[in-house]
C-alpha cells in the first residue's frame, strides 16, 4: 500500500494551492565539479545520511529517446571535497534503467529499481552489504491490486520526487503546478499531526533553489545544512547537480544522527546484528537498522521530541540496550556510541538500563515494559534458564534504606516476569544496596551507573537461538 499511498499523496499536492517561499539564501546555486557532472545528464542524487556518500544516475539520451540510465557512485575525501565518481557494478545496475530510491541511514541497505526498455519489465530490489559486497536481499513485490497502478505510475511519480524526510515531519517535492519559475519547481509542506494526511500548504522555495528551467530531485543529508538538486538551468540541455546551503526555515526539524559499533563485550570483537529502536512513550518500535558484519558499524536518526530505547539482536547474545532522551534536542547532533552485546552463558550479568521508577519508589514505570518483555521473551524460549535479580542504589542515604530499596525494585522486576507467565522457580531476587558500585559515587554520572537493577544467568542447559528479537 506504500506506493499507492505515496501516488494519493502526490495528486492531492497537485491539486493544492502553494504560495512562493520570500527566503533569503546565503549563497548561490553551487554546481558540482566534473567528478560529479559530465557533459550528459546527472539525475536523481541520493546523499547518505551522514553527508559523505553520493549516488546518482548518469542518463544518456538518443532522440528524446532514453538510451541508458546507469548509478554512479562518490565520497568526499578528508578536505570535503567529492572524489571522482565511478559506476556501479551489478546489483546496482542490471538493466539499462537504474536509480536509487532511497538509502537507511547506516548505509548498509538500499531500495534501488531498474527497468528493461525492450521488454518494458521492472522491478524494486532491497540490497544489503554483507562484508563489504552488495547482494540483493529481496525482490520487492506490490499487491495484486496495485501491480497495474505500480507498472503505470512508477516510473512518472517516483522518478520526480524528492527526499527530504528524515524528521519524520518535512517534505520537499517536485512539481510543475502553475506559478512556477519552470518546468519543475521544488516545494515544501510539513506534516500536521500524526495522521501522515494533514500537510501545510505547500510553498515554492523562491528563485535562489528553482529556476526557470527544470529543477527537482532534491535530497538532505542529516544535518540539513545543504541541499542537493538537479537543474538544467545552463541551458545546455544537460542537467547537472548543484548543492545549496539552506536558511534556517527551510531546514528540516533537527535530528541525531546517532552511530558507533556492535561489539561482543567479552573481546570487543564486531558483530553483524539488527538494531531497533523504540519510542519509550508509547512502547512501539520506530525502526530497524543492520549493522556492517565486516567492521560492526551502525547509525540511526532519531528525530526530537521523543524519548528512545535501542538495542542490537543476534543469535547467542543479549544486548545491553541504550537510552537517549531527545524531547528537548534544538539542533542536529551527532553522538557516537557503541552497542555491547553479552554472550549467554552461565555467570553473564547483564543491566537492564531502561527500567524505570519514580525518584525513592520501586513501582515500575510503563517505559520499563518493553525492557521487561525483552527478558520475558529470553526465558521463554530458553525454559531451563534461570536467572538472579539484582537491585543497586548509590551511596546516598542510610544502609538500612537503600539495601530495602535495592531489593523492593528488584522484586517489582521478578513481579513483572512472573505476571508474564515465567515459572516464580526461575527468578531470584536480591537487593544489594550500595555494596557494589560500578563507578564511583563522587560524581552523578557515577551515581547515576550504580543505580541499576541487572540479571545474572544461573542456569542453562540448552542452546539459544532467536534471544533478542524482542
Amino acid at each position: 500500500m506504500k506506493l499507492k499511498f505515496l501516488n494519493v499523496l502526490a495528486v492531492s499536492f497537485l491539486t493544492l494551492n502553494s504560495v512562493i517561499l520570500n527566503v533569503s539564501f546565503s549563497q548561490e546555486k553551487e554546481k558540482l565539479s566534473s567528478n560529479i557532472n559530465s557533459n550528459i545528464s546527472e539525475i536523481h542524487p541520493v546523499i547518505s545520511a551522514d553527508g559523505n556518500h553520493l549516488y546518482f544516475v548518469r542518463s544518456k539520451w538518443n532522440d528524446n529517446q532514453i538510451e541508458n540510465q546507469m548509478i554512479w557512485y562518490s565520497e568526499k575525501d578528508p578536505n570535503g571535497d567529492w572524489k571522482k565518481s565511478v559506476k556501479m557494478s551489478e546489483p546496482f545496475n542490471k538493466g539499462d534503467m537504474n536509480r536509487i530510491i532511497s538509502i537507511s541511514p547506516d548505509g548498509n541497505e538500499i531500495v534501488l529499481s531498474y527497468g528493461i526498455i525492450k521488454t518494458n519489465k521492472s522491478e524494486l530490489l532491497r540490497i544489503q552489504k554483507n562484508n563489504n559486497e552488495w547482494k540483493v536481499a529481496e525482490i520487492l513485490k506490490p499487491k495484486s491490486e496495485d501491480e497495474e497502478q505500480f507498472k503505470n505510475s512508477y516510473w512518472g511519480f517516483v522518478s520526480y520526487s524528492t527526499s527530504g524526510k528524515v524528521d519524520d515531519r518535512t517534505l520537499y517535492f517536485a512539481s510543475d503546478r502553475k506559478k512556477g519559475y519552470g518546468s519543475l519547481d521544488i516545494y515544501m509542506s510539513k506534516r500536521l499531526d500524526d495522521s501522515w494526511m494533514k500537510w501545510s500548504e505547500p510553498v515554492n522555495l523562491g528563485a535562489n533553489l528553482n529556476s526557470k528551467m527544470f529543477d527537482s530531485f532534491y535530497c538532505i543529508d542529516a544535518k540539513g545544512e545543504y541541499a542537493y538538486v538537479v537543474s538544467s538551468i545552463e541551458g545546455t540541455g544537460n542537467d547537472d547537480i548543484y548543492r545549496i546551503k539552506l536558511p534556517e526555515n527551510l531546514k528540516p526539524d533537527p535530528v541525531v544522527l546517532v552511530y558507533g559499533k556492535v561489539i561482543n563485550s567479552k573481546n570487543s570483537q564486531p558483530l553483524d546484528a539488527t538494531i531497533s529502536y523504540n519510542s519509550l512513550s508509547d512502547n512501539v518500535e520506530a525502526g530497524t537498522a543492520k549493522s556492517n558484519s565486516f567492521d560492526g558499524n551502525y547509525k540511526i536518526i532519531l528525530p526530537y521530541g521523543k524519548k528512545y530505547s535501542f538495542q542490537a539482536s543476534n543469535s547467542g547474545y543479549y544486548s545491553i540496550s541504550n537510552y537517549l532522551d531527545l524531547s528537548e534536542i534544538s539542533e542536529y547532533k551527532e553522538m557516537n556510541i557503541d552497542i555491547e552485546m553479552r554472550p549467554i552463558e552461565i555467570g553473564e550479568t547483564i543491566r537492564l538500563n531502561n527500567i524505570f521508577f519514580d525518584f525513592n519508589e520501586s513501582t515500575l514505570r510503563s517505559e520499563s515494559y518493553m525492557e521487561l518483555d525483552r527478558v520475558v521473551k529470553l526465558l521463554n524460549e530458553n525454559p531451563n534458564i534461570e536467572i538472579e535479580l539484582s537491585g543497586h542504589t548509590d551511596n546516598v542515604g542510610s544502609d538500612e534504606y537503600n539495601n530495602n530499596l535495592s531489593l523492593n525494585r528488584a522484586s517489582s522486576v521478578a513481579e513483572y516476569i512472573i505476571m508474564k507467565g515465567v515459572n516464580t522457580q526461575r527468578i531470584i531476587s536480591k537487593g544489594f544496596g550500595k555494596q557494589s558500585p560500578v563507578a564511583s559515587n563522587d560524581s552523578e554520572e557515577g551515581r547515576q551507573l550504580n543505580r541499576r537493577v541487572e540479571f545474572t544467568i544461573l542456569k542453562n542447559k540448552l542452546l539459544f537461538t532467536n534471544l533478542n528479537q524482542a
